[in-house]
């Protein structure tokens, strides 16, 4: 079994004027398991005509997003605040509000699946190179 180091990649932001640039980290799906099961209140309640005991899932769409942005932004450059002109610190507030951007989220998914795509051909490449799997090399 191999355990993959993180993986992260800067992407420059399309067509913005102050050159940003996100620092965008890769979720393997341990970490994207525990995002989602973090947003989501589990209620144990009782079914009336049954009178047994049912778990009651209700997700919590606004903290999924939040954590998410604030997990998969590690870090930046050239992000401005358009009133006071300096830039902005990477924290989870900022994040939040660059998200709350229009347009903006459709950008940072975009990123997302780039890195994702570049991460599994990473992954498929360094799959085939070891000597015990199938197609890889004996040497």
């Amino acid at each position: 079994m191999r355990i993959f180091k993180e993986r992260t990649e800067w992407f420059d932001i399309p067509d913005d004027q102050d050159k940003g640039r996100l620092k965008i980290k890769y979720l393997n799906h341990g970490e994207q398991h525990r995002l989602v099961s973090g947003c989501v209140e589990r209620n144990l309640v009782t079914n009336e005509n049954t009178n047994k005991s049912e778990t009651n899932n209700k997700h919590d769409d606004i903290k999924l997003i939040e954590t998410a942005v604030d997990m998969r932004i590690v870090d930046w450059e050239n992000i401005i605040d358009d009133e006071t002109g300096k830039k902005l610190e990477c924290n989870k507030e900022n994040k939040i509000r660059l998200n709350d951007l229009n347009g903006f989220s459709v950008i940072l998914k975009d990123m997302i699946d780039e890195l994702e795509k570049m991460v599994d051909t990473e992954r498929e490449r360094e799959v085939k190179n070891l000597p015990a799997s199938p197609g890889g090399s004996p040497e």
